[in-house]
């Protein structure tokens, strides 16, 4: 999975941006753009808030990003 082509799609199809999402997760904007560029890994505990954030399961955001 490409986590910021997950993402990307997830903007398209349910608009937010990533600042929303930083907000969202408790993190900060830095934070999520290191997880977007690969710079750092999430911990699964965030790729599950995300996919809350998207409502969407963790399969269906994994074939966002294939």
């Amino acid at each position: 999975m490409k986590l910021k082509q997950s993402v990307d799609v997830g903007f398209a199809r349910n608009g937010g941006n990533q600042e929303l999402l930083a907000i969202h997760l408790g993190k900060a904007s830095a934070t999520v753009s290191k997880y977007m560029t690969g710079k750092i890994d999430p911990p699964f505990s965030v790729i599950l808030s995300i996919c809350e954030y998207f409502k969407v399961s963790v399969s269906e955001f994994a074939k966002w990003g294939e």
